[in-house]
């Protein structure tokens, strides 16, 4: 999911190439650590990716199932 602010947003979907290398971590991890070290982890918590992108789609009236049925 992304909206730069010059462009509507635009969602695709798409599967790992490679497995992460060393400690490596996605975006969506390190901004549900840092939500909880700054105390306010309430507003983070999905348990995982596909928790992260369910929750964005459906703030955009959207979600995967639809997404992957119709394709994006």
């Amino acid at each position: 999911l992304n909206a730069p602010w010059y462009r509507q947003g635009y969602v695709g979907l798409r599967q790992a190439a490679v497995s992460p290398m060393y400690e490596s971590r996605p975006g969506w991890w390190i901004a549900k650590e840092l939500g909880n070290r700054l105390g306010v982890g309430e507003h983070f918590d999905w348990p995982d990716a596909r928790a992260y992108v369910d929750a964005r789609l459906r703030a955009a009236g959207l979600d995967v199932a639809e997404a992957r049925r119709e394709g994006v």
